[in-house]
């Protein structure tokens, strides 16, 4: 196979006896080796190579080179050799052990392979974070034909997801800041990004990318150069756990690094150590990407039904005007926020307020959120989970709530035609629901039904953000909401 000079890294020389093969399942970890079955032919043969940027870091680290002295020495006589190390390929078995049966397993004799960072053909084991992670790498590098092979594996909708994202450079930024961190990528869905962007809380999106930033800074706080060894399999154990708030949780990690079955690819015992200090310290859910595609969906109830009963959107701009600005829900909302009718615009139960002690719009968006959020089964088609055992309730919206939702923003100080259009008298008999013997686990996402009943009678401002929470052996709903709505408030 001939490859385009402008995609190959770099060329090495690998030993026949040294390559093994790998189960397909695991394609995206190893090399994959086009075009093995012409060593059956041709001694000479070359091979390519397809590899990623972080097989090419782990490679170049072999070699001991830089890439630009990888792709200089391949140029001239003195290709690289790589010897008494086994070489992960995908690549069927059967050709591999025919190729060594022909021409036997001696050290001398050594296959060609020019490695590319071009995609590989079989792209649909490449996760969308595989792909974000190269093509921002090759973006940043100015080799802007390789980052778009990458994106070329995506689909027609995740092309134009993966454009909208594009189009908001402080997102970018917030994402790019992850990518020290590897194994949090598995969990990018970028089929997810579209509603994401369609909420316009473009500023919530950011917060909580920062909080998983910072969160991970903490974890590896003392050993910053570790940060490329956070493996996917560690950051799925971790995520959502609480080792501040759950004695259950911190029992689970220190059995996990006795295990030895987190942080693999870390084997330094002084760093371990540090990193276990870290976490049992941890302040609040341990975040990860794919706890950001959950709680996103929840938060978004809460703000469509804003926008469906309390907002109200300024005229659009001309597609000409260089004035123009993306929409923002907080933004409209605050645009609709009077001081003067904010003095008691402190919500301490369903219609009970008080004067808080600062007034600003802020605040006041927040727990209208938060009121959006505690009502929603009554207030849009989205319901609860179904809890431990099968409870659930059915979405259905309420005239009552509607109007308690309104009730409850002129309260915190917005007046617009919307809020007076669906004001009313309100009469709720607010539900009284008995505490479970035993309720589904909640860390992230939309609440079961349980955890639902408790935050109906309980998510008040001063309950959520007022007092922190102590150690138990299961962390209460309450606990678990502020903790979300920190992180997308910045609060944290």
């Amino acid at each position: 196979m001939t490859m385009d000079a402008k995609y190959i890294e770099g060329v090495v020389r690998v030993p026949l006896s040294q390559f093994v093969s790998e189960d397909d399942r695991r394609a995206a970890s190893g090399i994959l080796i086009s075009g093995f079955e012409g060593v059956l032919q041709n001694l000479k043969h070359q091979l390519t190579g397809y590899i990623d940027q972080r097989i090419q870091a782990r490679l170049l680290n072999i070699l001991k080179l830089n890439a630009a002295e990888f792709r200089r020495i391949s140029n001239s006589e003195a290709i690289c050799s790589i010897a008494s190390r086994d070489i992960c390929c995908v690549v069927n078995g059967g050709v591999l052990q025919a190729a060594k049966e022909l021409h036997g397993t001696d050290e001398s004799f050594e296959c060609t392979v020019h490695m590319c960072c071009l995609p590989p053909p079989q792209s649909k084991k490449i996760s969308d974070g595989d792909i974000f992670q190269n093509v921002r790498y090759f973006a940043t590098q100015r080799r802007y034909d390789i980052a778009q092979q990458w994106i070329n594996i995506l689909s027609a909708p995740k092309r134009r997801h993966l454009t909208f994202i594009f189009d908001r450079p402080v997102i970018m930024d917030s994402l790019d800041r992850l990518l020290c961190y590897p194994g949090l990528w598995a969990g990018l869905q970028l089929g997810n990004w579209a509603k994401h962007l369609a909420a316009h809380v473009d500023k919530c999106i950011v917060n909580y990318l920062e909080y998983i930033n910072s969160s991970y800074e903490r974890i590896f706080s003392g050993h910053e150069e570790s940060k490329h060894l956070l493996d996917e399999s560690t950051v799925y154990q971790l995520q959502n756990l609480t080792p501040a708030w759950c004695n259950n949780d911190r029992l689970y990690i220190q059995e996990a690094f006795r295990k030895k079955i987190i942080f693999k690819s870390i084997e330094s015992e002084e760093i371990l150590t540090r990193l276990e200090q870290n976490l049992l310290s941890f302040p609040g859910i341990i975040p990860s990407i794919q706890t950001f595609h959950q709680n996103m969906k929840y938060l978004t109830i809460g703000v469509k039904i804003l926008e469906k009963y309390v907002e109200v959107k300024p005229p659009a701009g001309k597609k000409s005007d260089i004035t123009r600005t993306k929409p923002d829900l907080f933004d409209n909302l605050s645009r609709d926020w009077f001081v003067d009718k904010a003095a008691k615009s402190l919500q301490t139960d369903h219609e009970k307020f008080i004067a808080p002690a600062v007034v600003n719009a802020h605040g006041s968006v927040a727990q209208l959120l938060v009121a959006a959020l505690r009502y929603f089964p009554l207030l849009s088609s989205e319901g609860p989970l179904q809890d431990f055992r099968g409870e659930c309730e059915a979405p259905l919206v309420s005239s009552d709530y509607i109007k308690l939702l309104c009730q409850t923003a002129s309260q915190l100080g917005f007046d617009n035609e919307k809020i007076r259009k669906h004001a009313g008298d309100v009469q709720i008999d607010y539900r009284q629901y008995e505490k479970p013997f035993a309720r589904m686990r909640w860390r992230s996402g939309k609440p079961p039904f349980y955890s639902f009943t408790l935050l109906y009678n309980q998510s008040f401002m001063l309950r959520l953000f007022g007092k922190p929470f102590g150690p138990s052996t299961v962390p209460s709903p309450l606990c678990i909401q502020s903790n979300i709505l920190r992180s997308f408030f910045g609060f944290y």
